[in-house]
């Protein structure tokens, strides 16, 4: 299977009899998902996961965290990690990543999993293959799913919602995309708490469009400005999870969404932030002269 293209939108409709979990970037960290969602009460029967994707590296279960893609409850848009996978695979050929460096640097674990389960890789594959960009969940409290922060198509978010696939090389160039991050991270905001996670909120943290959860960008809470919620946190440590104490970002959607409402409208006492605390992980940690993997 080539690939030249890719599909631009899912849209799933409301969930009426339950509830809709959205979650950071996980790099192969399962298990600490299935802890997360526990504590939660998640119930496959009625419950659904949406990920903002990189499922992959990293950590210790990626051909394990890879299989979610097959779980009904589970739904999952493209990120940059598994562009890589399909690059690796030869699925199309990437002008951000050389094919042949991969299985030595972050897919070392996709070089394992190809010896010992390699028709399962390979059927795992053709699911990522048919991933969509960008998930858009109806309801009285509608909301976006993708892993970039959606440029550089241009300024209107529709543009990217208007077409039913998108060009494979620009939908790599949508996963990469941290353009927003600027105006996040100038933005004066306050540090409050929801579900025991520290969330940064701008004095704008709903814009004109859904509220649109995305990973990419590990910032060290949640943060929300102008209806962008960045909800990679880069697994930090928490106390009561498994995998080394590292857990992914789950947040619940609904509750989130009227969270935010209560904090727009003034509702709740904060912290005001120092820009600099906003900094994304990497970009704070190389400011201090500390080197991490991207």
């Amino acid at each position: 299977m080539k690939l030249s293209e890719v599909q631009c939108v899912r849209r799933l409709p409301a969930n009426l009899l339950g509830r809709d979990f959205v979650v950071g970037d996980l790099h192969g960290r399962r298990v600490a998902l299935e802890t997360e969602l526990d504590r939660l009460g998640f119930d496959v029967r009625f419950d659904r996961v949406i990920s903002v994707g990189d499922l992959v590296s990293r950590g210790p279960h990626s051909l394990e965290t890879l299989a979610l893609v097959v779980e009904p409850w589970f739904h999952a848009v493209l990120g940059n990690h598994e562009l890589m996978v399909l690059n690796h695979l030869g699925f199309f050929r990437s002008r951000q990543h050389k094919r042949q460096t991969y299985a030595g640097r972050k897919g070392a674990w996709l070089a394992q999993a190809l010896h010992a389960h390699r028709r399962r890789v390979w059927s795992l594959a053709e699911k990522l293959a048919r991933m969509p960009m960008v998930i858009c969940v109806d309801g009285q409290e509608a909301f976006r799913v993708m892993h970039g922060d959606l440029e550089p198509l241009g300024p209107s978010p529709s543009q990217l919602l208007a077409g039913s696939t998108i060009d494979i090389h620009l939908a790599e160039r949508l996963t990469l995309s941290r353009i927003h991050l600027a105006e996040v991270l100038a933005a004066d905001r306050r540090l409050l708490t929801f579900d025991d996670k520290p969330v940064s909120v701008s004095t704008t943290p709903k814009g004109h469009m859904p509220l649109t959860y995305v990973g990419h960008s590990p910032m060290p809470s949640i943060t929300a400005h102008n209806s962008h919620v960045y909800i990679d946190q880069g697994l930090r440590k928490i106390h009561g999870c498994r995998e080394g104490a590292r857990c992914p970002t789950v947040v619940n959607h609904r509750q989130f969404s009227l969270w935010l409402d209560g904090v727009a409208a003034g509702c709740l006492a904060a912290t005001p932030v120092m820009k600099s605390a906003g900094k994304p992980l990497k970009l704070a940690a190389r400011s201090a002269g500390v080197v991490q993997a991207a």
